[in-house]
Protein backbone atom coordinates (compact mmCIF):
# COMPACT_ATOMS: atom_id res chain seq x y z
CA UNK A 1 0.00 0.00 0.00
CA UNK A 2 2.82 2.35 0.78
CA UNK A 3 4.42 1.64 -2.33
CA UNK A 4 1.59 2.06 -4.11
CA UNK A 5 1.10 5.88 -2.55
CA UNK A 6 5.11 6.32 -3.06
CA UNK A 7 4.36 5.95 -6.80
CA UNK A 8 1.13 8.07 -7.02
CA UNK A 9 2.97 10.79 -5.29
CA UNK A 10 6.04 10.50 -7.66
CA UNK A 11 3.42 10.68 -10.85
CA UNK A 12 1.68 13.85 -9.30
CA UNK A 13 5.65 15.40 -8.75
CA UNK A 14 6.31 14.73 -12.55
CA UNK A 15 3.02 16.36 -13.55
CA UNK A 16 4.01 19.51 -11.29
CA UNK A 17 6.92 19.79 -12.80
CA UNK A 18 5.84 19.63 -16.45
CA UNK A 19 3.60 22.33 -15.51
CA UNK A 20 5.88 24.41 -13.85
CA UNK A 21 8.42 24.08 -16.61
CA UNK A 22 5.67 25.22 -19.09
CA UNK A 23 4.53 27.99 -17.39
CA UNK A 24 8.37 29.73 -16.92
CA UNK A 25 8.89 28.83 -20.53
CA UNK A 26 5.87 31.48 -21.25
CA UNK A 27 6.72 33.96 -19.41
CA UNK A 28 10.38 33.87 -20.95
CA UNK A 29 8.56 34.12 -24.60
CA UNK A 30 6.27 37.22 -23.30
CA UNK A 31 9.52 38.98 -22.13
CA UNK A 32 11.71 38.51 -25.08
CA UNK A 33 8.29 39.01 -27.07
CA UNK A 34 8.28 43.01 -25.20
CA UNK A 35 11.63 43.57 -25.35
CA UNK A 36 11.60 42.75 -29.63
CA UNK A 37 10.14 45.37 -32.45
CA UNK A 38 7.23 44.32 -33.11
CA UNK A 39 6.79 42.71 -36.85
CA UNK A 40 5.10 44.89 -39.63
CA UNK A 41 1.89 42.94 -41.52
CA UNK A 42 3.07 42.88 -44.92
CA UNK A 43 0.45 45.27 -46.82
CA UNK A 44 -0.23 44.54 -50.70
CA UNK A 45 1.96 47.13 -52.92
CA UNK A 46 0.15 49.38 -55.46
CA UNK A 47 0.33 48.65 -59.21
CA UNK A 48 3.10 50.80 -60.90
CA UNK A 49 1.82 52.44 -63.42
CA UNK A 50 3.87 51.97 -66.91
CA UNK A 51 6.59 54.60 -67.49
CA UNK A 52 5.14 56.25 -70.65
CA UNK A 53 7.43 56.73 -73.77
CA UNK A 54 8.90 59.80 -74.60
CA UNK A 55 7.10 61.49 -77.05
CA UNK A 56 9.62 61.98 -79.97
CA UNK A 57 10.17 65.34 -81.23
CA UNK A 58 12.20 66.90 -83.91
CA UNK A 59 13.58 69.98 -84.62
CA UNK A 60 13.28 71.11 -87.88
CA UNK A 61 12.42 74.25 -89.73
CA UNK A 62 10.75 75.13 -93.01
CA UNK A 63 11.37 73.30 -95.69
CA UNK A 64 11.64 74.61 -99.70
CA UNK A 65 9.62 76.78 -101.28
CA UNK A 66 7.34 74.40 -104.17
CA UNK A 67 4.45 74.62 -106.45
CA UNK A 68 2.10 72.27 -108.03
CA UNK A 69 0.81 72.48 -111.34
CA UNK A 70 -1.32 70.48 -113.28
CA UNK A 71 -1.08 70.04 -117.36
CA UNK A 72 -4.29 69.04 -119.67
CA UNK A 73 -2.57 67.82 -122.43
CA UNK A 74 -3.96 69.16 -125.30
CA UNK A 75 -3.17 66.42 -127.55
CA UNK A 76 -6.69 64.82 -127.77
CA UNK A 77 -7.38 61.04 -129.71
CA UNK A 78 -10.89 61.25 -131.74
CA UNK A 79 -12.38 58.03 -133.05
CA UNK A 80 -15.02 58.80 -135.81
CA UNK A 81 -14.82 62.61 -134.65
CA UNK A 82 -16.16 61.70 -131.44
CA UNK A 83 -13.42 62.22 -128.09
CA UNK A 84 -12.11 58.99 -126.87
CA UNK A 85 -8.93 59.69 -124.41
CA UNK A 86 -7.53 62.17 -122.53
CA UNK A 87 -4.97 63.02 -120.02
CA UNK A 88 -4.68 65.55 -117.07
CA UNK A 89 -1.46 65.46 -115.04
CA UNK A 90 0.35 66.27 -111.88
CA UNK A 91 3.64 68.19 -111.87
CA UNK A 92 5.81 69.73 -108.88
CA UNK A 93 8.77 71.41 -108.69
CA UNK A 94 11.01 72.80 -106.43
CA UNK A 95 11.22 76.97 -106.85
CA UNK A 96 14.29 78.13 -104.61
CA UNK A 97 17.86 77.77 -104.32
CA UNK A 98 19.75 75.52 -102.19
CA UNK A 99 17.87 72.21 -103.08
CA UNK A 100 19.52 70.76 -105.78
CA UNK A 101 19.38 67.03 -105.23
CA UNK A 102 15.71 66.84 -104.19
CA UNK A 103 14.72 69.13 -107.08
CA UNK A 104 16.45 66.34 -109.29
CA UNK A 105 14.50 63.50 -107.45
CA UNK A 106 11.07 65.21 -107.76
CA UNK A 107 12.19 66.43 -111.74
CA UNK A 108 12.63 62.87 -112.52
CA UNK A 109 8.85 61.81 -111.04
CA UNK A 110 7.71 64.60 -113.64
CA UNK A 111 9.06 62.87 -116.44
CA UNK A 112 8.47 59.34 -115.46
CA UNK A 113 5.09 61.14 -115.29
CA UNK A 114 5.52 62.53 -118.82
CA UNK A 115 6.78 59.08 -120.31
CA UNK A 116 3.82 57.51 -119.01
CA UNK A 117 0.93 59.47 -120.32
CA UNK A 118 3.06 59.19 -123.60
CA UNK A 119 2.97 55.50 -123.48
CA UNK A 120 -0.79 55.24 -122.80
CA UNK A 121 -1.33 57.64 -125.94
CA UNK A 122 0.62 55.22 -128.20
CA UNK A 123 -1.60 52.36 -126.76
CA UNK A 124 -4.52 54.29 -127.95
CA UNK A 125 -3.34 55.27 -131.28
CA UNK A 126 -2.71 51.70 -132.23
CA UNK A 127 -5.99 50.82 -130.65
CA UNK A 128 -7.73 53.29 -133.00
CA UNK A 129 -5.61 52.31 -136.02
CA UNK A 130 -6.66 48.55 -135.76
CA UNK A 131 -10.04 49.70 -135.07
CA UNK A 132 -9.93 51.40 -138.21
CA UNK A 133 -8.23 48.37 -140.34
CA UNK A 134 -11.04 46.27 -138.97
CA UNK A 135 -13.89 48.59 -139.77
CA UNK A 136 -12.51 48.44 -143.21
CA UNK A 137 -12.17 44.76 -143.39
CA UNK A 138 -15.40 44.39 -142.10
CA UNK A 139 -17.58 46.95 -143.21
CA UNK A 140 -18.77 47.35 -139.32
CA UNK A 141 -18.50 50.34 -137.55
CA UNK A 142 -17.27 50.30 -133.96
CA UNK A 143 -18.75 53.12 -131.81
CA UNK A 144 -17.10 53.68 -128.31
CA UNK A 145 -19.11 53.49 -125.48
CA UNK A 146 -16.26 54.85 -122.90
CA UNK A 147 -14.20 57.56 -122.93
CA UNK A 148 -10.50 56.35 -121.79
CA UNK A 149 -8.30 58.71 -120.00
CA UNK A 150 -4.96 58.94 -118.02
CA UNK A 151 -4.92 61.24 -114.99
CA UNK A 152 -2.59 62.09 -111.88
CA UNK A 153 -2.81 63.64 -108.89
CA UNK A 154 -0.24 65.29 -106.68
CA UNK A 155 -0.98 65.72 -102.55
CA UNK A 156 1.49 67.13 -100.59
CA UNK A 157 1.97 66.27 -97.04
CA UNK A 158 5.35 67.42 -95.01
CA UNK A 159 7.51 69.96 -96.24
CA UNK A 160 10.49 70.89 -93.33
CA UNK A 161 14.07 70.35 -93.48
CA UNK A 162 13.97 67.21 -92.67
CA UNK A 163 11.03 65.01 -94.57
CA UNK A 164 9.47 66.54 -98.27
CA UNK A 165 6.76 63.89 -98.81
CA UNK A 166 3.65 63.57 -101.35
CA UNK A 167 1.46 61.50 -102.70
CA UNK A 168 0.72 61.04 -106.57
CA UNK A 169 -2.67 58.95 -107.14
CA UNK A 170 -2.88 57.60 -111.07
CA UNK A 171 -6.11 57.28 -112.25
CA UNK A 172 -6.67 55.43 -115.79
CA UNK A 173 -9.35 53.82 -117.85
CA UNK A 174 -8.20 51.47 -120.64
CA UNK A 175 -10.12 49.06 -122.45
CA UNK A 176 -12.92 49.57 -120.24
CA UNK A 177 -11.07 49.16 -117.18
CA UNK A 178 -10.87 51.72 -114.15
CA UNK A 179 -7.70 51.35 -112.66
CA UNK A 180 -6.77 53.54 -109.60
CA UNK A 181 -3.27 53.23 -107.66
CA UNK A 182 -1.71 55.42 -105.20
CA UNK A 183 2.46 55.96 -104.14
CA UNK A 184 3.93 57.35 -101.65
CA UNK A 185 6.83 59.55 -101.62
CA UNK A 186 8.90 60.37 -98.56
CA UNK A 187 12.16 62.06 -99.17
CA UNK A 188 14.86 63.44 -97.33
CA UNK A 189 14.81 66.96 -97.94
CA UNK A 190 18.90 67.25 -97.95
CA UNK A 191 19.37 64.31 -100.64
CA UNK A 192 16.40 63.62 -102.02
CA UNK A 193 16.82 59.85 -101.12
CA UNK A 194 13.90 58.07 -100.38
CA UNK A 195 12.70 57.06 -96.58
CA UNK A 196 12.21 53.53 -96.03
CA UNK A 197 9.42 52.33 -93.49
CA UNK A 198 12.53 50.61 -91.72
CA UNK A 199 13.66 54.26 -91.48
CA UNK A 200 10.69 55.84 -90.13
CA UNK A 201 9.54 53.17 -87.59
CA UNK A 202 12.26 51.86 -84.96
CA UNK A 203 9.24 49.69 -83.36
CA UNK A 204 7.82 47.13 -86.16
CA UNK A 205 5.81 45.50 -83.75
CA UNK A 206 4.29 48.55 -82.26
CA UNK A 207 3.01 49.86 -85.91
CA UNK A 208 1.60 46.39 -86.39
CA UNK A 209 -0.40 46.28 -83.51
CA UNK A 210 -1.48 50.07 -84.10
CA UNK A 211 -2.72 49.00 -87.59
CA UNK A 212 -4.55 46.03 -86.57
CA UNK A 213 -6.20 47.96 -83.75
CA UNK A 214 -7.34 50.31 -86.16
CA UNK A 215 -8.76 48.01 -88.58
CA UNK A 216 -10.08 46.33 -86.24
CA UNK A 217 -12.00 48.62 -84.61
CA UNK A 218 -13.20 49.78 -88.38
CA UNK A 219 -14.05 46.76 -89.75
CA UNK A 220 -14.63 43.75 -87.62
CA UNK A 221 -18.14 44.22 -86.82
CA UNK A 222 -18.83 44.61 -90.57
CA UNK A 223 -17.49 40.97 -91.06
CA UNK A 224 -16.04 42.40 -94.64
CA UNK A 225 -12.61 41.06 -93.62
CA UNK A 226 -10.50 38.27 -94.92
CA UNK A 227 -9.17 35.33 -93.00
CA UNK A 228 -5.59 36.18 -93.04
CA UNK A 229 -5.56 40.16 -92.77
CA UNK A 230 -3.95 40.33 -89.71
CA UNK A 231 -0.71 38.34 -91.50
CA UNK A 232 -1.26 40.69 -94.44
CA UNK A 233 -0.82 43.48 -92.46
CA UNK A 234 2.54 41.95 -90.78
CA UNK A 235 3.81 40.95 -93.97
CA UNK A 236 3.75 44.49 -95.42
CA UNK A 237 5.42 45.71 -92.31
CA UNK A 238 8.07 43.07 -92.16
CA UNK A 239 9.06 43.35 -95.86
CA UNK A 240 8.63 47.35 -96.05
CA UNK A 241 6.39 47.27 -98.91
CA UNK A 242 3.33 49.06 -96.73
CA UNK A 243 2.67 52.29 -98.88
CA UNK A 244 2.67 55.26 -96.63
CA UNK A 245 4.01 58.90 -96.18
CA UNK A 246 5.59 60.86 -93.53
CA UNK A 247 3.17 63.37 -92.02
CA UNK A 248 3.49 66.36 -89.49
CA UNK A 249 2.02 64.27 -86.61
CA UNK A 250 2.69 60.43 -88.05
CA UNK A 251 2.45 58.60 -91.12
CA UNK A 252 -0.38 57.93 -93.50
CA UNK A 253 -0.62 54.52 -94.91
CA UNK A 254 -3.15 52.24 -97.16
CA UNK A 255 -4.07 49.10 -98.26
CA UNK A 256 -5.63 48.87 -101.93
CA UNK A 257 -8.27 46.98 -103.50
CA UNK A 258 -8.93 43.66 -102.26
CA UNK A 259 -5.80 43.05 -100.14
CA UNK A 260 -8.11 43.27 -96.60
CA UNK A 261 -11.48 42.87 -98.02
CA UNK A 262 -13.19 40.22 -99.50
CA UNK A 263 -14.75 42.71 -101.59
CA UNK A 264 -12.39 43.66 -103.98
CA UNK A 265 -13.51 46.90 -104.57
CA UNK A 266 -12.70 48.02 -101.47
CA UNK A 267 -9.52 49.89 -100.15
CA UNK A 268 -8.50 51.49 -96.39
CA UNK A 269 -6.39 54.45 -95.51
CA UNK A 270 -5.02 54.60 -92.22
CA UNK A 271 -3.20 56.71 -89.90
CA UNK A 272 -0.57 56.00 -86.96
CA UNK A 273 0.06 58.80 -84.58
CA UNK A 274 3.09 59.81 -82.76
CA UNK A 275 1.10 61.65 -80.22
CA UNK A 276 -0.91 57.85 -79.47
CA UNK A 277 2.07 55.48 -80.51
CA UNK A 278 5.27 57.13 -79.29
CA UNK A 279 7.21 54.31 -79.01
CA UNK A 280 7.14 53.07 -82.43
CA UNK A 281 9.03 55.95 -84.49
CA UNK A 282 12.79 56.91 -85.14
CA UNK A 283 13.49 60.33 -83.24
CA UNK A 284 15.12 61.59 -86.18
CA UNK A 285 12.47 61.77 -88.64
CA UNK A 286 9.52 62.11 -86.16
CA UNK A 287 6.67 64.62 -85.41
CA UNK A 288 5.29 66.35 -83.85
CA UNK A 289 7.82 69.34 -83.44
CA UNK A 290 9.53 70.57 -80.82
CA UNK A 291 7.12 73.24 -79.07
CA UNK A 292 4.29 71.69 -81.72
CA UNK A 293 5.86 73.91 -84.95
CA UNK A 294 8.30 74.59 -87.47
CA UNK A 295 10.94 76.62 -86.80
CA UNK A 296 11.07 80.07 -89.00
CA UNK A 297 14.12 80.38 -91.33
CA UNK A 298 15.47 83.78 -91.64
CA UNK A 299 16.97 82.88 -94.99
CA UNK A 300 14.05 81.89 -96.70
CA UNK A 301 14.04 82.91 -100.44
CA UNK A 302 10.64 83.57 -101.60
CA UNK A 303 10.82 82.85 -105.63
CA UNK A 304 9.30 86.76 -105.95
CA UNK A 305 12.65 87.99 -104.41
CA UNK A 306 14.49 86.60 -108.21
CA UNK A 307 11.76 88.65 -110.16
CA UNK A 308 12.73 91.72 -111.81
CA UNK A 309 11.37 95.45 -111.55
CA UNK A 310 9.18 94.77 -113.80
CA UNK A 311 6.99 91.93 -112.26
CA UNK A 312 6.36 94.05 -108.99
CA UNK A 313 5.20 97.66 -110.38
CA UNK A 314 4.08 96.33 -113.84
CA UNK A 315 3.14 92.36 -114.80
CA UNK A 316 0.45 92.20 -111.98
CA UNK A 317 -1.61 94.91 -113.38
CA UNK A 318 -2.03 93.20 -116.90
CA UNK A 319 -2.01 89.85 -115.49
CA UNK A 320 -5.09 91.13 -113.48
CA UNK A 321 -6.45 93.18 -116.65
CA UNK A 322 -7.26 89.94 -118.62
CA UNK A 323 -10.66 90.23 -120.29
CA UNK A 324 -10.46 93.96 -118.78
CA UNK A 325 -7.91 95.83 -120.33
CA UNK A 326 -8.21 97.45 -124.02
CA UNK A 327 -5.01 98.46 -126.22
CA UNK A 328 -5.42 102.37 -125.28
CA UNK A 329 -5.45 101.43 -121.14
CA UNK A 330 -2.54 98.61 -121.81
CA UNK A 331 -0.52 101.71 -123.82
CA UNK A 332 -1.10 104.21 -121.15
CA UNK A 333 -0.33 102.20 -118.50
CA UNK A 334 3.53 101.36 -120.36
CA UNK A 335 3.54 105.37 -121.17
CA UNK A 336 3.06 105.87 -117.49
CA UNK A 337 5.76 103.54 -116.32
CA UNK A 338 8.87 104.65 -118.70
CA UNK A 339 8.18 101.54 -120.99
CA UNK A 340 8.56 101.84 -124.91
CA UNK A 341 6.65 99.07 -126.82
CA UNK A 342 5.98 98.64 -130.17
CA UNK A 343 2.55 96.65 -131.61
CA UNK A 344 -0.67 97.09 -133.74
CA UNK A 345 -3.63 99.42 -132.65
CA UNK A 346 -7.58 98.14 -133.42
CA UNK A 347 -7.41 100.66 -136.37
CA UNK A 348 -3.79 98.85 -137.80
CA UNK A 349 -4.54 95.85 -136.98
CA UNK A 350 -7.95 95.66 -138.66
CA UNK A 351 -5.77 97.31 -141.85
CA UNK A 352 -3.21 94.14 -141.63
CA UNK A 353 -5.94 91.39 -140.57
CA UNK A 354 -4.62 90.84 -137.36
CA UNK A 355 -5.39 91.38 -133.89
CA UNK A 356 -4.30 94.02 -131.94
CA UNK A 357 -1.07 93.42 -130.04
CA UNK A 358 1.67 95.12 -127.81
CA UNK A 359 5.26 94.02 -127.08
CA UNK A 360 7.60 95.13 -125.14
CA UNK A 361 10.66 94.17 -123.47
CA UNK A 362 11.77 94.11 -119.47
CA UNK A 363 14.88 96.80 -119.57
CA UNK A 364 16.66 94.57 -116.14
CA UNK A 365 16.99 91.06 -118.22
CA UNK A 366 15.98 91.04 -122.07
CA UNK A 367 12.27 88.95 -121.60
CA UNK A 368 9.90 89.66 -124.27
CA UNK A 369 6.47 90.44 -123.15
CA UNK A 370 3.60 90.35 -125.60
CA UNK A 371 -0.07 91.18 -124.94
CA UNK A 372 -2.90 89.74 -127.84
CA UNK A 373 -6.28 91.35 -127.60
CA UNK A 374 -9.86 90.15 -128.34
CA UNK A 375 -13.44 91.12 -129.14
CA UNK A 376 -15.17 91.43 -125.99
CA UNK A 377 -18.39 90.11 -128.06
CA UNK A 378 -17.25 87.57 -130.77
CA UNK A 379 -20.96 88.59 -131.95
CA UNK A 380 -19.55 91.91 -132.85
CA UNK A 381 -16.26 92.03 -134.24
CA UNK A 382 -16.11 95.97 -133.93
CA UNK A 383 -16.55 95.55 -130.38
CA UNK A 384 -14.26 96.51 -127.84
CA UNK A 385 -11.00 94.32 -127.27
CA UNK A 386 -9.45 93.16 -124.68
CA UNK A 387 -6.62 90.91 -123.15
CA UNK A 388 -7.11 87.89 -123.92
CA UNK A 389 -3.09 86.71 -123.85
CA UNK A 390 -0.21 87.92 -122.62
CA UNK A 391 3.03 85.83 -123.15
CA UNK A 392 6.38 86.10 -120.98
CA UNK A 393 9.23 84.77 -122.66
CA UNK A 394 12.47 84.63 -120.77
CA UNK A 395 15.34 86.09 -123.05
CA UNK A 396 17.87 83.18 -122.08
CA UNK A 397 15.56 79.93 -121.07
CA UNK A 398 13.64 77.75 -123.59
CA UNK A 399 10.03 78.29 -122.89
CA UNK A 400 7.55 80.74 -121.51
CA UNK A 401 5.00 81.58 -119.35
CA UNK A 402 1.31 82.19 -120.73
CA UNK A 403 -1.33 84.03 -118.78
CA UNK A 404 -5.11 83.70 -120.82
CA UNK A 405 -8.96 83.05 -121.03
CA UNK A 406 -9.00 81.27 -123.87
CA UNK A 407 -10.71 83.96 -126.28
CA UNK A 408 -12.88 85.27 -122.97
CA UNK A 409 -14.76 81.85 -123.09
CA UNK A 410 -12.82 80.44 -119.88
CA UNK A 411 -11.34 81.84 -116.54
CA UNK A 412 -8.19 82.81 -116.80
CA UNK A 413 -5.44 80.55 -117.04
CA UNK A 414 -1.73 80.71 -115.82
CA UNK A 415 0.25 78.32 -117.52
CA UNK A 416 4.19 77.33 -117.90
CA UNK A 417 4.96 75.51 -121.08
CA UNK A 418 7.64 73.22 -120.09
CA UNK A 419 9.68 71.98 -122.89
CA UNK A 420 12.21 69.63 -120.39
CA UNK A 421 10.37 66.36 -120.99
CA UNK A 422 11.97 63.25 -122.46
CA UNK A 423 10.24 60.43 -123.86
CA UNK A 424 11.24 56.59 -123.07
CA UNK A 425 13.31 57.36 -127.03
CA UNK A 426 15.06 60.15 -125.80
CA UNK A 427 12.85 62.73 -127.64
CA UNK A 428 12.09 66.20 -126.69
CA UNK A 429 8.46 67.16 -125.77
CA UNK A 430 6.75 70.07 -123.64
CA UNK A 431 3.27 70.11 -121.42
CA UNK A 432 1.57 72.92 -120.87
CA UNK A 433 1.52 73.19 -116.74
CA UNK A 434 -1.42 75.41 -115.20
CA UNK A 435 -0.92 76.77 -111.59
CA UNK A 436 -3.42 78.62 -109.48
CA UNK A 437 -2.29 82.46 -109.80
CA UNK A 438 0.52 83.91 -112.04
CA UNK A 439 3.16 84.08 -109.03
CA UNK A 440 3.48 80.07 -108.90
CA UNK A 441 3.97 80.22 -112.56
CA UNK A 442 6.29 82.87 -112.57
CA UNK A 443 7.96 81.74 -109.82
CA UNK A 444 8.65 78.17 -111.64
CA UNK A 445 10.12 79.96 -114.45
CA UNK A 446 12.29 82.47 -113.02
CA UNK A 447 13.57 80.16 -110.03
CA UNK A 448 12.81 76.20 -111.02
CA UNK A 449 13.88 76.32 -114.95
CA UNK A 450 16.91 78.06 -114.36
CA UNK A 451 17.91 76.96 -111.08
CA UNK A 452 17.31 72.82 -112.03
CA UNK A 453 16.52 72.82 -115.62
CA UNK A 454 20.14 73.57 -117.60
CA UNK A 455 18.83 71.57 -120.65
CA UNK A 456 16.26 74.88 -121.37
CA UNK A 457 18.37 77.07 -121.12
CA UNK A 458 18.42 79.47 -125.03
CA UNK A 459 21.57 79.29 -127.10
CA UNK A 460 23.32 82.62 -126.15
Amino acid sequence: MKKLIALLLTAIMIVCVAGCGKGNDDGADKRKKATEAPTETPTAEPTAEPTPAPKPVVSVEEGPSFAVGRAVDDIVFYHHEEQIFTTSLDFIYITEDGYDALAAAVKKLGNENYVNVRRAQTAILEWSEETDRQEEQTGITQTVTERRHYNTQIVPFRNDSVVFSFIQKVESVSDGMPQTSRKGYSLKTATGEALTLSEVIKDKEELKKAICEEISTKYAAAAVLVDNWEQVVSEAVDKNTLPFVCSDLGIFYWFEDGQLFRNTSLQHDGTVLIEEHPGAFAEEYAGPYEDGMKKARTDRQDPQEAFTEIYDYLMPRLFNGVGKLDYSECAALLTEKGIEFSGLNEKEAEYYEMQPHIYFYDPMNGDKIELIFWPDNREAASSRQSITMIYVMPAHMDGFVLVDDRYHEMEVMYRVIDRSFKDENGFSGQMAVSFPNWQEALGVMVQSFYLYYPELKAAE
